[in-house]
């Protein structure tokens, strides 16, 4: 019963926050807390240890929200921003940037220009090699082209000079090419 587990919960937190616990045991509770899916608590208990166990404490709050964040499509862009704002806090923006780009490629194709903005945001170039590849490969030279562009370096912007040259995309080949500094 959901209900009595959470009065249960509540009552071991009560007498928890009133004990006199080591910082270890903190990080055991709110592990705990966060395998059940209550976040709020986990939280609670990873801001009472210390800075390296709050901070990866975190980083695993920001993963179980983007396992739950596709759930409800009403709250998904709210819960992809609070997950990311948890990796920040954990000091590992760029795993948060990655993992939600993951969990939008996870979603299938419809999803993979979003989930290479955020490999672009992560700096997760392999990833965006991959997506812009597989648009490619799926005939989506524009799509290939603009996700080339996330790269931010003169590599990719060749890439993306190059293939919106070829489809005649010539404005664009031409911002590519200037950004990259490709003569």
């Amino acid at each position: 019963d959901a209900a009595k587990k959470t009065e249960y919960y509540n009552k071991a937190a009560e007498i928890i926050m009133t004990a006199k616990l080591d910082k270890s045991q903190y990080v055991k509770i709110a592990d705990s807390y966060l395998e059940s899916g209550d976040v709020a608590n986990a939280v609670k208990f990873y801001m009472r240890c210390d800075k390296s166990d709050k901070n990866e404490g975190y980083v695993k709050v920001g993963h179980k929200m983007l396992e739950t964040a596709f759930d409800d499509p009403k709250t998904e862009s709210k819960t992809v921003r609070k997950a990311l704002d948890y990796f920040t806090k954990g000091g590992a923006a760029n795993e948060g940037y990655e993992a939600t780009g993951d969990a939008y490629y996870e979603r299938g194709q419809d999803y993979h220009l979003k989930a290479a903005e955020y490999y672009g945001l992560g700096k997760a170039s392999s990833k965006i090699e991959k997506v812009a590849s597989e648009f490619v490969d799926n005939n989506h030279p524009g799509k290939a082209a603009e996700v080339y562009m996330l790269l931010n370096n003169e590599e990719g912007y060749k890439k993306a000079g190059d293939l919106y040259f070829n489809s005649g995309d010539y404005s664009n080949a031409f911002i590519a090419y200037d950004k990259g500094g490709i003569p």
